[in-house]
């Protein structure tokens, strides 16, 4: 068996990096309630992103997002759906 070993730049604390990934990609982890105004990613030679725009939010308002399981149990959160209220 193989030795797994984070990148020189480490991006995740051990014990989560140790969990190995996580099933798929991390953007189908990911459902939105209402549908950006732009998605786009990006990859570096470490990381890659997944960048969510929403345009023309009016203050008050709140977009939300839900997460699966899977990933709520690696995040360690009691919650699978974030609210994010704009002001």
């Amino acid at each position: 068996m193989s030795k797994v070993k984070q990148p020189a730049h480490i991006v995740l604390p051990n014990e989560i990096f140790m969990q190995g990934k996580i099933s798929g990609n991390y953007n189908e982890h990911i459902e939105f309630n209402a549908s950006p105004t732009e998605t786009y990613g990006t990859d570096g030679t470490i990381v890659t992103g997944m960048h969510y725009k929403f345009a023309d939010l009016e203050k008050g308002s709140t977009i939300s997002f839900s997460i699966t399981e899977e990933l709520k149990k690696r995040l360690e959160l009691n919650v699978s759906e974030v609210k994010i209220k704009i002001s």
